[in-house]
Parts: structure tokens; sequence; C-alpha cells
């Protein structure tokens, strides 16, 4: 009677039919060898190149990463891929498009990035989603649990904490009400594995 709508958004996604720029940093406590596989049903895309043995490489403190088959120097582990596996996004955010950066520096903190990581995010998912002409950006989070089932990591030697946050999010032309998204951090210690992604209901850039 008031001309007020409140739509909660249901959405059955595919996160992910594709997932998007997924990156893996690995922090040891002091160098090592390390091996990552990745289990999702296709990978589209990876640098460095992966093999059927997965990537193997040697693993500094500060992130940075030798890969053995190339001799090159790597800031992190990438890939892209198709998963036959489908969640469900019907918790989250909705966000203005000029409020993205404030918004991802705030909900990425909490979810437990750091600085650098949380650049790295910003830097190649806000100018992606802010080529949608939409007004209003629904987001919702997977974490570490939910993304296992997905795309589950194999990592040798295995990692003291792992977190994985992954992005869901779709434009809107207008606002709408959802049940907000209680956003927590596991504690990051010992040899710790961090792992960021996301997709949408709409393509993004390459």
């Amino acid at each position: 009677p008031l001309d007020r709508w409140s739509i909660i958004i249901n959405q059955t996604i595919k996160p992910p039919a594709e997932c998007g720029k997924p990156v893996i940093y690995l922090y040891p406590q002091s160098e090592m060898d390390v091996n990552v596989k990745v289990g999702i049903d296709r990978l589209t895309e990876t640098i460095p190149a992966y093999s059927s043995e997965g990537w193997t490489v040697h693993a500094y403190p500060d992130g940075s990463l030798y890969n053995y088959a190339d001799n090159q120097t790597y800031p992190y582990l990438y890939w892209e891929g198709e998963s036959d596996s489908q969640n469900s996004a019907n918790q989250g955010f909705v966000v203005k498009r000029k409020e993205l950066n404030d918004f991802f520096d705030r909900s990425l903190a909490k979810l437990g990035l750091n600085k650098k990581e949380i650049t790295d995010f910003k830097d190649f998912w806000v100018s992606r989603m802010l080529d949608n002409k939409e007004s209003y950006f629904f987001i919702s989070f997977i974490g570490t649990k939910d993304f296992n089932k997905i795309a589950p990591l194999s990592i040798t030697p295995a990692p003291d904490s792992l977190l994985r946050i992954f992005m869901y999010y779709q434009p809107l032309k207008n606002f709408v009400n959802v049940p907000a998204q209680s956003l927590t951090a596991p504690e990051r210690k010992g040899f710790s594995v961090v792992e960021w992604g996301g997709t949408s209901n709409v393509p993004w850039r390459k």
C-alpha cells in the first residue's frame, strides 16, 4: 500500500559455473617446496602453466613463488576454471556502485585479507564490475568450507591455515533488501594459504 517493496534474491548460481581469477598466495614461515593441485571440473587458464601434477614451487615467507617448470618467479598462483557444482546466494549486501571500493576495504578485511590482497582483489574486480551500468550490485561471499566443495585444493605440505574467499555479484538497477551476511575471518597462523576469486551472473572483461 505504501509502494515499497522488498525483494529477496535467492539465486541458484554455479560459482561457479565460471570461476574468475582465483589467485592463491602461499606464506610459509620458512622457505619450502610446495605442491598445489586444484580439483575443479575444467581448468581454462593457469599462470604459471599447470601440469598433470599441479604446480610445484619454491615458496618464500614474503609470498613470492619460484616456479620450477619455467624458472620464473610469481606473486601468486592464478587459475580460472569451470565447475558443474551449484551453490545458492541468498544472503549478502546491496552496494551502490560509487561505494564499491569502501565496501571491499571493510568487508575483505573482516574476511581476513591483508592490505596487499585487498588491493589485488580490487585492482582486478572493481573496474570489471563498473563496466556494468547498473546503479547497484548484489554481492555475496562464499567461504572456505563451501568453496572447498566446488574446487578443493590439495596442498603438500598441508598448510596450518587456509582462507578461501569467493565473491558472487549481480548488477541491479534498483536497490533491494536482502538478508545481511555475517563476515568473519579464521586465524592466520603458521604456514598460511590465502585465495580469492569471483564470479557473476553476467560476463566480465577478461
